[in-house]
This record gives C-alpha cells, sequence and structure tokens, in this order.
C-alpha cells in the first residue's frame, strides 16, 4: 500500500516548512511560491473532486468551466472545444458558485479582506516568476504577511468548507438513490405480486392463480366468470 502523502497534503507541507524558514530574502520568496503552487494544486484538485462526485449534476457549462474549456465557432463553421485560460480569480470564483449550488449551506463572503489580501499576492507572485528588475526579487514583510493572510483564509474558508459540502452533497445524493431504489423494490412487490403467485415464485406452498386473475388484480379489476355453457349456445 502506497503511503505516501497526496497532492493536497505535499502542498500543505510545503507551505508549513516555508513558514519556518528564517525570513532572509530567498526564504520570503520561497514561501510566496510556495503559498500560489499550494492555492493552484488545491483548487485543481477540488474541481477534479466536484466533477467526480457531481457529474450527473453539473450544467454542459459548469462541466466546460472544471475543465477549462470552452466552445469555439472554426473558420469552417464547427463549434470545437477548446483550452480556454482563466484567471485565478475566475477559477475560485466559479468554483465556490458551483459548490454553492450543490450545497446552498457553502457561503464565502468575497467582501472579507482576506480575499483581497490574496489577489494582491498575487502581483508578488507575478513579479517573482516573470522578474525584470533586481527590485522584482524582493518581498517584503508586509507582503508576507498579507500572502499569509490570504492563504489562511483561502484553505480555511474555501478549500476546507468546500470539501465538506460536496461530502454532504454526495452523501445526500447517495441516501436518496438508496430510498428510491428502495421504493422502486417496495412498488415492484406491490405490482407484481399477483403473477409471483400465478407462477408460484414465492416460495411457499400455496394453489396458484390463473394467470389471467393474476393480471386482472394487477389492474384491480375481477374477472368476470364464464358464463354457463347453455347460455353460451343461446348467443
Amino acid at each position: 500500500m502506497d503511503d505516501s502523502p497526496d497532492l493536497g497534503q505535499l502542498l500543505i507541507d510545503d507551505v508549513f516548512a516555508a513558514v519556518q524558514l528564517p525570513k532572509h530574502p530567498r526564504e520570503r520568496r520561497a514561501m510566496i511560491r510556495a503559498i500560489f503552487a499550494a492555492v493552484e494544486g488545491l483548487l485543481a484538485r477540488l474541481r477534479q473532486h466536484i466533477e467526480l462526485g457531481a457529474t450527473s449534476d453539473l450544467t454542459p457549462a459548469e462541466l466546460l468551466a472544471l475543465r477549462e474549456k470552452t466552445y469555439r465557432m472554426t473558420d469552417s463553421g464547427e463549434n470545437r472545444i477548446v483550452p480556454a485560460y482563466q484567471t485565478l480569480k475566475q477559477q475560485v470564483r466559479s468554483t465556490a458558485a458551483i459548490v454553492n449550488r450543490l450545497h446552498p449551506e457553502y457561503l464565502i463572503d468575497f467582501s472579507e479582506s482576506e480575499w483581497g489580501k490574496l489577489m494582491g499576492s498575487l502581483i508578488v507572485r507575478d513579479r517573482l516568476m516573470h522578474p525584470k528588475t533586481r527590485e522584482d526579487m524582493d518581498v517584503t514583510f508586509d507582503e508576507l504577511m498579507a500572502a499569509a493572510d490570504g492563504f489562511d483564509w483561502f484553505y480555511g474558508r474555501v478549500i476546507g468548507p468546500a470539501h465538506v459540502g460536496l461530502g454532504e452533497y454526495v452523501d445526500k445524493r447517495y441516501r436518496a438513490s438508496q430510498m428510491e431504489r428502495s421504493a422502486q423494490v417496495a412498488q415492484s412487490h406491490i405490482m407484481f405480486g399477483p403473477l409471483r403467485n400465478a407462477f408460484n415464485l414465492t416460495g411457499q406452498e400455496s394453489t396458484p392463480l390463473p394467470l389471467l386473475d393474476a393480471a386482472a388484480q394487477l389492474a384491480g379489476q375481477a374477472i368476470p366468470a364464464p358464463p354457463p355453457d347453455g347460455d353460451l349456445a343461446k348467443n
């Protein structure tokens, strides 16, 4: 059995490890990179779980959004599914909207300051990933704390509750399907009980009903007794 940690655990471990390092410029840069690697990886993992757990209830537009795809018209007039770039902000907001539709108790207040800090820290991450000057590699203490606050909020308010809500949704769907299955089984016994008796499928010793009588019971009607031979002759 593979006991190695999954993607989510690895990403969280990297963030915690970066937090423990002395905050020299090199470690500050490492922490920013680790935070946003975790944000993007945890979000991708959540989106995969949504698709796996709720495929039958997702709209075509939601499925395309989760897969980062869209329709595009070609020069020949054909509609084709092609990759669609989404910003991190768009991915978070669309994912939250899908989870909220599946599990209405899942609510996120995007007006909270930590969400703004997380989005503001994207500028720092992008600056580190695409440096143009020496100063682009610098990370101030305030920038570091803003990124840390944003990540705490993202994990505690977006990722964690989303997995809980998705789990409750899947559990509710499972219970509903089991109840539906039980109702179908019960209905089949009501509908086909007479036929079971007619063919003596109950496993009990009984006098089988004539098939016409069994069919009549299905329709809730009684089959009239045939007239005497004499009456038949008269007709």
